[in-house]
Protein backbone atom coordinates (compact mmCIF):
# COMPACT_ATOMS: atom_id res chain seq x y z
CA UNK A 1 0.00 0.00 0.00
CA UNK A 2 3.11 1.79 1.00
CA UNK A 3 3.94 2.42 -3.37
CA UNK A 4 0.79 4.14 -3.63
CA UNK A 5 1.80 7.03 -1.18
CA UNK A 6 3.96 9.14 -4.30
CA UNK A 7 0.06 9.70 -6.40
CA UNK A 8 -1.90 10.05 -3.30
CA UNK A 9 0.18 12.70 -1.87
CA UNK A 10 0.31 15.83 -4.74
CA UNK A 11 -3.19 14.18 -6.18
CA UNK A 12 -4.96 11.80 -3.92
CA UNK A 13 -8.63 12.67 -6.36
CA UNK A 14 -6.97 11.08 -9.84
CA UNK A 15 -5.27 8.09 -8.15
CA UNK A 16 -9.09 7.35 -6.38
CA UNK A 17 -10.83 8.07 -9.81
CA UNK A 18 -8.89 6.06 -11.53
CA UNK A 19 -9.30 3.10 -9.02
CA UNK A 20 -13.32 3.57 -8.95
CA UNK A 21 -13.47 3.40 -12.38
CA UNK A 22 -11.41 -0.18 -12.09
CA UNK A 23 -13.96 -1.08 -9.81
CA UNK A 24 -16.71 -0.15 -12.29
CA UNK A 25 -15.03 -1.91 -15.05
CA UNK A 26 -14.90 -4.95 -12.84
CA UNK A 27 -18.35 -4.90 -11.59
CA UNK A 28 -19.56 -4.51 -15.21
CA UNK A 29 -17.22 -7.36 -16.64
CA UNK A 30 -19.25 -9.20 -13.08
CA UNK A 31 -15.63 -9.98 -12.00
CA UNK A 32 -17.22 -9.32 -8.19
CA UNK A 33 -14.36 -10.25 -6.49
CA UNK A 34 -12.08 -8.17 -7.89
CA UNK A 35 -14.52 -5.39 -7.43
CA UNK A 36 -14.77 -5.98 -3.86
CA UNK A 37 -10.96 -6.04 -3.61
CA UNK A 38 -10.17 -2.99 -5.09
CA UNK A 39 -13.33 -1.05 -3.32
CA UNK A 40 -11.95 -1.96 -0.37
CA UNK A 41 -7.91 -1.09 -1.45
CA UNK A 42 -9.44 2.60 -2.10
CA UNK A 43 -11.22 2.62 1.39
CA UNK A 44 -8.02 1.68 3.15
CA UNK A 45 -6.19 4.51 1.34
CA UNK A 46 -7.81 6.91 2.82
CA UNK A 47 -5.42 6.45 6.39
CA UNK A 48 -3.33 8.57 3.48
CA UNK A 49 -5.85 11.12 2.92
CA UNK A 50 -5.95 14.32 4.80
CA UNK A 51 -9.04 14.45 6.85
CA UNK A 52 -9.64 18.41 6.67
CA UNK A 53 -11.12 20.55 3.50
CA UNK A 54 -10.88 18.46 0.48
CA UNK A 55 -9.45 15.20 2.00
CA UNK A 56 -12.74 15.11 4.32
CA UNK A 57 -14.77 15.53 1.31
CA UNK A 58 -12.49 13.03 -1.37
CA UNK A 59 -13.24 10.76 2.12
CA UNK A 60 -17.45 10.79 2.27
CA UNK A 61 -17.16 10.07 -1.50
CA UNK A 62 -14.93 6.97 -1.28
CA UNK A 63 -16.37 5.56 1.78
CA UNK A 64 -20.12 5.48 0.00
CA UNK A 65 -18.51 4.36 -3.16
CA UNK A 66 -17.26 1.57 -0.82
CA UNK A 67 -21.00 0.63 1.16
CA UNK A 68 -22.29 0.58 -2.64
CA UNK A 69 -19.92 -2.37 -3.61
CA UNK A 70 -21.00 -3.63 -0.05
CA UNK A 71 -24.87 -3.30 -0.63
CA UNK A 72 -24.19 -5.32 -4.19
CA UNK A 73 -22.51 -8.19 -2.37
CA UNK A 74 -25.25 -8.24 0.39
CA UNK A 75 -22.99 -7.41 3.44
CA UNK A 76 -25.37 -5.13 4.98
CA UNK A 77 -23.54 -5.24 8.46
CA UNK A 78 -20.09 -3.91 7.06
CA UNK A 79 -21.93 -1.57 4.56
CA UNK A 80 -23.70 0.00 8.35
CA UNK A 81 -20.99 0.67 9.72
CA UNK A 82 -18.80 2.73 6.98
CA UNK A 83 -22.49 4.29 6.20
CA UNK A 84 -22.29 6.14 9.93
CA UNK A 85 -18.44 7.38 9.11
CA UNK A 86 -20.00 8.60 5.82
CA UNK A 87 -22.97 10.12 7.83
CA UNK A 88 -21.55 12.22 10.69
CA UNK A 89 -18.38 13.52 7.88
CA UNK A 90 -21.56 14.81 5.65
CA UNK A 91 -22.96 16.58 8.92
CA UNK A 92 -19.85 18.21 9.80
CA UNK A 93 -19.57 19.10 6.01
CA UNK A 94 -22.65 19.85 4.58
CA UNK A 95 -24.95 20.47 7.21
CA UNK A 96 -27.94 17.90 8.72
CA UNK A 97 -30.41 19.04 5.92
CA UNK A 98 -28.38 18.72 3.07
CA UNK A 99 -28.43 16.23 0.07
CA UNK A 100 -25.53 14.05 0.87
CA UNK A 101 -27.29 13.25 4.92
CA UNK A 102 -30.67 12.49 2.68
CA UNK A 103 -28.63 10.00 0.94
CA UNK A 104 -27.23 8.68 4.06
CA UNK A 105 -30.48 8.41 5.68
CA UNK A 106 -32.07 6.29 2.77
CA UNK A 107 -29.22 4.09 2.66
CA UNK A 108 -29.49 3.64 6.10
CA UNK A 109 -32.73 2.42 5.67
CA UNK A 110 -32.01 0.23 3.19
CA UNK A 111 -29.50 -1.49 5.30
CA UNK A 112 -31.70 -1.60 8.07
CA UNK A 113 -34.79 -2.90 6.42
CA UNK A 114 -32.42 -5.90 4.54
CA UNK A 115 -30.80 -6.73 8.04
CA UNK A 116 -34.66 -6.87 8.95
CA UNK A 117 -34.79 -3.75 11.50
CA UNK A 118 -37.75 -2.57 9.74
CA UNK A 119 -38.75 0.22 12.46
CA UNK A 120 -35.50 1.61 11.94
CA UNK A 121 -35.58 1.34 8.03
CA UNK A 122 -38.67 3.11 8.34
CA UNK A 123 -37.48 5.76 10.60
CA UNK A 124 -34.66 6.64 8.11
CA UNK A 125 -36.50 6.64 4.91
CA UNK A 126 -38.90 9.48 6.46
CA UNK A 127 -35.89 11.37 7.82
CA UNK A 128 -34.42 11.28 3.66
CA UNK A 129 -37.67 12.03 2.74
CA UNK A 130 -38.49 15.22 5.66
CA UNK A 131 -35.53 16.61 4.02
CA UNK A 132 -35.89 16.46 0.19
CA UNK A 133 -40.05 17.88 1.22
CA UNK A 134 -38.39 20.54 3.09
CA UNK A 135 -35.91 21.41 0.67
CA UNK A 136 -38.96 21.45 -2.04
CA UNK A 137 -41.51 21.12 -0.65
CA UNK A 138 -42.47 18.35 -2.73
CA UNK A 139 -41.76 14.61 -3.75
CA UNK A 140 -40.14 16.69 -6.78
CA UNK A 141 -36.73 17.17 -4.84
CA UNK A 142 -36.09 12.82 -4.11
CA UNK A 143 -37.33 12.60 -8.18
CA UNK A 144 -34.70 15.23 -9.33
CA UNK A 145 -32.04 13.96 -7.23
CA UNK A 146 -32.77 9.99 -8.16
CA UNK A 147 -32.63 10.56 -11.73
CA UNK A 148 -28.88 12.61 -11.55
CA UNK A 149 -27.40 9.44 -9.82
CA UNK A 150 -29.30 7.07 -12.51
CA UNK A 151 -28.11 9.78 -15.58
CA UNK A 152 -24.49 9.65 -13.85
CA UNK A 153 -24.37 6.18 -13.22
CA UNK A 154 -25.43 5.78 -17.03
CA UNK A 155 -23.10 7.89 -18.23
CA UNK A 156 -20.42 6.42 -16.59
CA UNK A 157 -20.85 2.94 -16.37
CA UNK A 158 -23.50 2.25 -18.78
CA UNK A 159 -26.77 0.40 -18.42
CA UNK A 160 -25.94 -2.91 -16.79
CA UNK A 161 -24.59 -1.79 -13.39
CA UNK A 162 -25.18 -2.01 -9.56
CA UNK A 163 -25.21 1.28 -8.92
CA UNK A 164 -27.42 2.23 -11.99
CA UNK A 165 -29.95 -0.25 -10.70
CA UNK A 166 -30.14 0.94 -7.33
CA UNK A 167 -31.08 4.37 -8.56
CA UNK A 168 -33.68 2.47 -10.35
CA UNK A 169 -35.26 0.77 -7.06
CA UNK A 170 -35.20 4.36 -5.45
CA UNK A 171 -36.96 5.65 -8.64
CA UNK A 172 -39.50 3.37 -8.31
CA UNK A 173 -39.99 3.58 -5.09
CA UNK A 174 -40.79 7.70 -5.04
CA UNK A 175 -42.67 7.18 -7.92
CA UNK A 176 -44.83 4.69 -5.97
CA UNK A 177 -45.04 7.29 -2.95
CA UNK A 178 -46.83 9.43 -5.41
CA UNK A 179 -49.23 7.37 -7.00
CA UNK A 180 -47.39 7.34 -10.51
CA UNK A 181 -47.57 3.91 -10.98
CA UNK A 182 -46.83 3.62 -14.79
CA UNK A 183 -43.68 5.15 -13.77
CA UNK A 184 -43.03 3.06 -10.52
CA UNK A 185 -43.39 -0.20 -12.53
CA UNK A 186 -40.82 1.03 -15.05
CA UNK A 187 -38.52 1.87 -13.02
CA UNK A 188 -38.99 -1.49 -10.64
CA UNK A 189 -39.04 -3.34 -13.99
CA UNK A 190 -35.48 -1.61 -15.22
CA UNK A 191 -34.17 -2.66 -11.88
CA UNK A 192 -34.84 -6.43 -11.63
CA UNK A 193 -33.75 -7.05 -15.26
CA UNK A 194 -30.37 -5.18 -14.94
CA UNK A 195 -29.90 -7.30 -11.37
CA UNK A 196 -30.73 -10.51 -13.52
CA UNK A 197 -28.24 -10.13 -15.95
CA UNK A 198 -25.79 -9.05 -13.95
CA UNK A 199 -26.25 -11.98 -10.60
CA UNK A 200 -28.52 -14.18 -12.37
CA UNK A 201 -31.85 -15.13 -10.30
CA UNK A 202 -30.58 -16.33 -6.98
CA UNK A 203 -29.41 -12.70 -5.78
CA UNK A 204 -30.51 -10.60 -2.38
CA UNK A 205 -31.40 -7.98 -4.69
CA UNK A 206 -32.90 -9.41 -7.46
CA UNK A 207 -35.27 -10.37 -4.22
CA UNK A 208 -35.53 -7.42 -3.12
CA UNK A 209 -36.70 -6.01 -6.54
CA UNK A 210 -39.56 -8.76 -6.66
CA UNK A 211 -40.18 -8.20 -3.30
CA UNK A 212 -40.82 -3.94 -4.45
CA UNK A 213 -42.54 -5.37 -7.62
CA UNK A 214 -45.37 -7.27 -5.30
CA UNK A 215 -45.81 -4.50 -2.79
CA UNK A 216 -46.43 -2.54 -6.12
CA UNK A 217 -48.79 -4.32 -7.36
CA UNK A 218 -50.89 -5.02 -3.73
CA UNK A 219 -51.24 -1.31 -3.69
CA UNK A 220 -52.68 -1.41 -6.92
CA UNK A 221 -55.29 -4.58 -5.96
CA UNK A 222 -53.46 -6.99 -8.42
CA UNK A 223 -53.42 -9.65 -5.71
CA UNK A 224 -52.46 -12.19 -8.28
CA UNK A 225 -49.39 -10.81 -9.62
CA UNK A 226 -48.50 -9.08 -5.53
CA UNK A 227 -48.65 -13.04 -4.36
CA UNK A 228 -46.13 -13.95 -7.69
CA UNK A 229 -43.65 -11.65 -7.09
CA UNK A 230 -43.72 -12.15 -2.84
CA UNK A 231 -43.57 -15.77 -3.56
CA UNK A 232 -41.01 -15.53 -5.82
CA UNK A 233 -38.87 -13.28 -3.60
CA UNK A 234 -39.59 -15.79 -0.46
CA UNK A 235 -38.00 -18.66 -2.93
CA UNK A 236 -34.83 -17.30 -3.24
CA UNK A 237 -34.31 -15.95 0.19
CA UNK A 238 -35.00 -19.41 1.70
CA UNK A 239 -32.53 -20.86 -0.74
CA UNK A 240 -29.85 -18.06 0.22
CA UNK A 241 -30.45 -18.00 4.06
CA UNK A 242 -32.62 -20.96 5.19
CA UNK A 243 -35.80 -20.75 7.30
CA UNK A 244 -34.40 -18.67 10.07
CA UNK A 245 -33.59 -15.32 8.50
CA UNK A 246 -35.50 -11.78 8.87
CA UNK A 247 -35.53 -11.18 5.36
CA UNK A 248 -37.63 -14.56 4.75
CA UNK A 249 -40.00 -13.66 7.91
CA UNK A 250 -40.63 -10.16 5.90
CA UNK A 251 -41.77 -12.67 2.94
CA UNK A 252 -44.08 -15.00 4.85
CA UNK A 253 -45.27 -11.52 6.11
CA UNK A 254 -45.85 -9.82 2.34
CA UNK A 255 -47.78 -12.99 1.53
CA UNK A 256 -50.28 -13.28 4.88
CA UNK A 257 -50.96 -9.57 3.97
CA UNK A 258 -51.80 -10.54 0.66
CA UNK A 259 -53.83 -13.34 1.51
CA UNK A 260 -55.75 -11.46 3.65
CA UNK A 261 -56.49 -8.97 1.87
CA UNK A 262 -58.50 -11.59 -0.78
CA UNK A 263 -60.36 -12.92 2.29
CA UNK A 264 -58.26 -16.21 2.55
CA UNK A 265 -57.92 -15.68 6.18
CA UNK A 266 -56.52 -19.65 7.09
CA UNK A 267 -53.48 -18.94 4.53
CA UNK A 268 -52.87 -15.83 5.89
CA UNK A 269 -52.56 -16.71 9.88
CA UNK A 270 -50.19 -19.60 8.74
CA UNK A 271 -47.98 -16.77 6.71
CA UNK A 272 -48.06 -14.87 10.04
CA UNK A 273 -47.36 -17.61 12.29
CA UNK A 274 -44.49 -18.57 10.14
CA UNK A 275 -43.07 -14.62 10.57
CA UNK A 276 -43.75 -14.24 13.98
CA UNK A 277 -42.05 -17.65 14.90
CA UNK A 278 -39.07 -16.96 13.18
CA UNK A 279 -38.66 -13.23 14.45
CA UNK A 280 -39.20 -14.70 18.22
CA UNK A 281 -36.48 -17.04 17.63
CA UNK A 282 -34.15 -14.35 16.07
CA UNK A 283 -34.79 -11.49 18.49
CA UNK A 284 -37.12 -12.62 21.63
CA UNK A 285 -40.40 -11.03 22.61
CA UNK A 286 -39.91 -7.30 22.49
CA UNK A 287 -38.86 -6.67 19.31
CA UNK A 288 -40.89 -4.40 16.66
CA UNK A 289 -40.75 -6.86 13.91
CA UNK A 290 -42.19 -9.39 16.33
CA UNK A 291 -44.78 -7.12 17.37
CA UNK A 292 -45.84 -6.26 13.78
CA UNK A 293 -46.16 -10.01 13.48
CA UNK A 294 -49.05 -10.02 16.57
CA UNK A 295 -50.76 -6.75 14.76
CA UNK A 296 -51.38 -8.63 11.72
CA UNK A 297 -52.24 -12.02 13.72
CA UNK A 298 -54.71 -9.55 15.28
CA UNK A 299 -56.36 -8.65 12.15
CA UNK A 300 -56.63 -12.24 10.30
CA UNK A 301 -58.43 -13.07 13.88
CA UNK A 302 -60.92 -10.15 13.52
CA UNK A 303 -61.58 -10.97 9.94
CA UNK A 304 -62.74 -14.36 10.74
CA UNK A 305 -64.84 -13.37 14.25
CA UNK A 306 -62.64 -14.22 16.92
CA UNK A 307 -62.26 -11.13 18.52
CA UNK A 308 -61.18 -12.40 21.72
CA UNK A 309 -58.26 -13.80 20.18
CA UNK A 310 -57.66 -10.86 18.58
CA UNK A 311 -57.66 -8.62 21.28
CA UNK A 312 -54.84 -10.75 22.98
CA UNK A 313 -52.25 -10.54 20.15
CA UNK A 314 -53.29 -6.75 19.31
CA UNK A 315 -52.75 -5.87 23.37
CA UNK A 316 -49.51 -7.88 22.26
CA UNK A 317 -48.73 -5.62 20.02
CA UNK A 318 -49.34 -2.67 22.17
CA UNK A 319 -47.34 -3.55 25.01
CA UNK A 320 -44.58 -4.57 23.19
CA UNK A 321 -44.69 -1.13 21.51
CA UNK A 322 -45.21 1.09 24.39
CA UNK A 323 -42.33 -0.80 26.17
CA UNK A 324 -40.22 -0.08 22.79
CA UNK A 325 -41.28 3.21 21.99
CA UNK A 326 -43.36 4.82 25.01
CA UNK A 327 -46.89 6.47 24.06
CA UNK A 328 -46.66 8.74 21.74
CA UNK A 329 -45.37 6.70 18.65
CA UNK A 330 -47.28 5.73 15.16
CA UNK A 331 -46.94 2.28 15.89
CA UNK A 332 -48.59 2.77 19.74
CA UNK A 333 -51.29 4.57 17.58
CA UNK A 334 -51.70 1.53 15.21
CA UNK A 335 -52.57 -0.90 17.88
CA UNK A 336 -54.60 1.71 19.95
CA UNK A 337 -57.03 2.14 16.67
CA UNK A 338 -57.00 -2.12 16.07
CA UNK A 339 -57.49 -2.33 19.54
CA UNK A 340 -60.85 0.00 18.92
CA UNK A 341 -61.82 -2.07 16.16
CA UNK A 342 -62.30 -4.98 17.88
CA UNK A 343 -64.06 -3.30 20.74
CA UNK A 344 -66.49 -1.62 18.33
CA UNK A 345 -66.67 -5.72 16.84
CA UNK A 346 -67.98 -6.92 20.34
CA UNK A 347 -70.24 -3.96 21.24
CA UNK A 348 -68.29 -2.25 23.60
CA UNK A 349 -68.45 1.15 22.20
CA UNK A 350 -67.24 3.44 24.55
CA UNK A 351 -64.07 1.41 24.78
CA UNK A 352 -63.67 1.61 21.45
CA UNK A 353 -64.14 5.19 21.24
CA UNK A 354 -61.56 5.75 24.04
CA UNK A 355 -59.12 3.75 22.13
CA UNK A 356 -59.86 6.00 18.93
CA UNK A 357 -59.46 8.88 20.65
CA UNK A 358 -56.02 7.69 22.42
CA UNK A 359 -54.90 6.91 18.68
CA UNK A 360 -56.03 10.36 17.54
CA UNK A 361 -54.33 12.59 20.04
CA UNK A 362 -51.21 10.21 19.15
CA UNK A 363 -51.38 11.14 15.69
CA UNK A 364 -52.10 14.74 15.90
CA UNK A 365 -49.24 15.02 18.38
CA UNK A 366 -47.23 13.51 16.02
CA UNK A 367 -47.78 14.60 12.83
CA UNK A 368 -50.43 17.51 12.80
CA UNK A 369 -53.97 17.47 11.41
CA UNK A 370 -52.87 16.26 7.33
CA UNK A 371 -51.66 13.07 7.97
CA UNK A 372 -52.86 9.77 6.45
CA UNK A 373 -52.93 7.55 10.08
CA UNK A 374 -54.79 10.81 11.32
CA UNK A 375 -57.59 10.44 8.70
CA UNK A 376 -57.64 6.41 9.92
CA UNK A 377 -58.56 7.52 13.23
CA UNK A 378 -61.06 10.34 12.37
CA UNK A 379 -62.60 7.78 9.99
CA UNK A 380 -62.84 4.90 12.83
CA UNK A 381 -64.50 7.42 15.27
CA UNK A 382 -67.01 7.91 12.53
CA UNK A 383 -67.48 4.18 12.42
CA UNK A 384 -67.96 4.08 16.42
CA UNK A 385 -70.47 7.09 16.32
CA UNK A 386 -72.46 5.53 13.49
CA UNK A 387 -72.58 2.40 15.54
CA UNK A 388 -74.34 3.90 18.57
CA UNK A 389 -76.38 6.61 16.31
CA UNK A 390 -74.89 9.42 16.89
CA UNK A 391 -75.25 10.08 13.35
CA UNK A 392 -74.14 14.12 13.31
CA UNK A 393 -70.94 13.44 15.29
CA UNK A 394 -70.62 10.61 12.68
CA UNK A 395 -70.67 12.77 9.39
CA UNK A 396 -68.34 15.50 11.20
CA UNK A 397 -65.49 12.85 11.81
CA UNK A 398 -66.26 11.30 8.36
CA UNK A 399 -65.94 14.65 6.62
CA UNK A 400 -62.59 15.31 8.79
CA UNK A 401 -61.02 12.17 6.76
CA UNK A 402 -62.51 13.06 3.74
CA UNK A 403 -60.56 16.21 3.35
CA UNK A 404 -57.56 15.13 4.89
CA UNK A 405 -57.70 12.05 2.30
CA UNK A 406 -58.67 14.71 -0.99
CA UNK A 407 -55.57 16.89 0.43
CA UNK A 408 -53.26 14.65 0.53
CA UNK A 409 -53.90 12.18 -2.20
CA UNK A 410 -56.47 14.13 -4.22
CA UNK A 411 -59.46 12.46 -5.65
CA UNK A 412 -58.93 8.98 -6.90
CA UNK A 413 -57.51 7.04 -3.86
CA UNK A 414 -59.44 4.21 -2.64
CA UNK A 415 -59.05 5.81 1.47
CA UNK A 416 -61.15 8.76 -0.34
CA UNK A 417 -63.48 6.06 -1.90
CA UNK A 418 -64.14 4.81 1.39
CA UNK A 419 -64.92 8.03 3.05
CA UNK A 420 -67.26 8.73 0.45
CA UNK A 421 -68.47 5.06 0.88
CA UNK A 422 -68.75 5.88 4.76
CA UNK A 423 -70.69 9.43 4.45
CA UNK A 424 -72.77 7.83 1.87
CA UNK A 425 -74.08 5.20 5.18
CA UNK A 426 -74.14 7.99 7.34
CA UNK A 427 -76.83 10.15 5.08
CA UNK A 428 -78.73 7.31 4.43
CA UNK A 429 -79.22 5.95 8.11
CA UNK A 430 -80.47 9.96 8.59
CA UNK A 431 -82.79 9.53 6.09
CA UNK A 432 -80.85 12.17 3.41
CA UNK A 433 -80.94 9.76 0.54
CA UNK A 434 -80.42 11.81 -2.51
CA UNK A 435 -77.17 12.51 -0.96
CA UNK A 436 -76.22 8.97 -0.26
CA UNK A 437 -76.73 8.50 -3.38
CA UNK A 438 -74.18 10.87 -4.00
CA UNK A 439 -71.68 9.66 -1.99
CA UNK A 440 -72.33 6.47 -2.90
CA UNK A 441 -72.01 7.15 -6.47
CA UNK A 442 -68.69 9.16 -6.20
CA UNK A 443 -66.76 6.09 -3.90
CA UNK A 444 -68.76 3.75 -7.20
CA UNK A 445 -66.89 6.26 -9.55
CA UNK A 446 -63.51 6.00 -8.21
CA UNK A 447 -63.36 2.63 -7.47
CA UNK A 448 -64.16 1.58 -11.02
CA UNK A 449 -61.21 3.69 -12.56
CA UNK A 450 -58.45 2.77 -9.93
CA UNK A 451 -59.81 -1.71 -10.16
CA UNK A 452 -62.32 -1.84 -12.63
CA UNK A 453 -65.34 -3.47 -12.25
CA UNK A 454 -64.72 -6.99 -10.41
CA UNK A 455 -63.30 -5.92 -7.53
CA UNK A 456 -65.02 -6.16 -3.85
CA UNK A 457 -65.40 -2.75 -3.13
CA UNK A 458 -67.15 -1.94 -6.56
CA UNK A 459 -69.37 -4.54 -5.48
CA UNK A 460 -70.12 -2.98 -2.36
CA UNK A 461 -70.69 0.22 -3.87
CA UNK A 462 -73.26 -1.01 -6.41
CA UNK A 463 -74.77 -2.81 -3.51
CA UNK A 464 -75.13 0.51 -1.67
Amino acid sequence: MADFLPYITPDPEKVFSWLMNMTYACEILSYRSQANQLSELICNLLQYVDTTGNGKFLRSQVIEFRVGTLLELCDYKSAFDLLQKALEINREFYGEESDAVARNYETLGTVYFNLGQHKQAKEFHEKALNIRIKKSGQHKQAIEFHEKALNMGIKLYGEENGHVSRSCSNLGLVYSDIGQHEQAKEFHEKALNIRIKLYGEEHGSVATSYENLGTFYFDLGQHKQAKEFHEKALNIRIKLHGEEDDRVAESYNNLGVVYSDIGQHEQAKEFHEKALNIRIKLHGEEDDDVAESYNYLGVVYSNIGQHEQAKIFHEKALNIRIKLHGEEDDDVAESYNNLGVVYSNIGQHEQAKEFHEKALNIGIKLYGEEHGSVAISYNNLGAVYSDIEQHEQAKEFHEKALNIRIKLHGEEDDDVAESYNNLGVVYSNIGQHEQAKEFHEKALNIRIKLHGEEDDDVAESYNN
